[in-house]
This record gives structure tokens, C-alpha cells and sequence, in this order.
């Protein structure tokens, strides 16, 4: 595996807000496939469309990479992502872990975190909602 490309990575995401999609062919595949809790997307231009929507609604934001393991042809990368959205105007901290396959460039890229974190408990009126189910649940455990 070429760890240059898991550091242009990780450099292309410390700072989302910044983040027109641009540059990820130099480290996705043309026919990279990306899923995470919330979508699943394939290619290239239709990850760069995705990453250029998103960086619309941010003020800032970026992850901070806390632990990286590699093993083969797979990079496993513990982070923490802070993003300050324009709307609704809230900044917002979540955990998460990425798995990236590795052949010449990134070829498949699976985000693991908690939606409801980083969604759903942001929305206006869901968000009281499900912050309150949680609540509950962890108090029934």
C-alpha cells in the first residue's frame, strides 16, 4: 500500500470547510464506493458532487485522525469530526472509524458513526425528539 496516499487523504479531509472535491482523484479511484450510515455512492463524480453539497452548508469543520492502522491493502482510521453548520447554525462533534481498500488509489471507502449524532439530533423538530429516546434507552441499560 502507498502510504502517500492515505496521507493525501487524510490532509484533503483535516479541513472540510475548504473541501470543493477538486482533488480526489488523486486519491480515489475513478470508480471509488463510498457508504456510509446514511448513502451509498459510486464513482468519482458523483462523490465529488456529494462533497461539494456538503461543504455548502459548513462555516468549518474537519477531522482530527486520532489512530491509523494498516493491514494490507486496508487502512483503518479512527477520527473525530467537528463541523459548524450554516443551518441550522450549530456546531457539532462526532466519533467515527473509516475503512479504506487500497489497489493503485482508494477503491472503496465505508464510514462507520452514529447518524443520529451528527443528523438527526440536529434537525429542528426531530432533533428533541430522538435526543429524548436516547436519553431513555441509556437510562433503561
Amino acid at each position: 500500500m502507498e502510504l502517500y496516499i492515505i496521507d493525501d487523504f487524510k490532509n484533503y479531509f483535516e479541513s472540510l470547510a475548504h473541501t470543493d472535491g477538486t482533488r480526489i482523484e488523486t486519491f480515489y479511484a475513478e470508480d471509488i464506493q463510498f457508504q456510509d450510515p446514511v448513502r451509498k455512492i459510486s464513482g468519482l463524480e458523483n462523490l465529488r458532487l456529494y462533497h461539494d453539497q456538503f461543504s455548502k452548508n459548513l462555516v468549518q469543520g474537519g477531522f482530527r485522525y486520532t489512530q491509523q492502522t494498516l493491514l494490507h491493502d486496508k487502512a483503518y482510521l479512527s477520527w473525530k469530526l467537528e463541523l459548524e453548520y450554516k443551518v441550522p447554525k450549530k456546531r457539532v462533534t462526532v466519533s467515527g472509524i473509516t475503512v479504506l481498500l487500497v489497489s493503485d488509489k482508494i477503491i472503496s471507502h465505508r464510514d462507520y458513526y452514529d447518524a443520529g449524532a451528527l443528523f438527526y439530533e440536529n434537525l429542528p423538530i426531530v432533533g428533541p425528539v430522538i435526543r429524548a429516546l436516547k436519553r431513555q434507552l441509556s437510562r433503561n441499560c
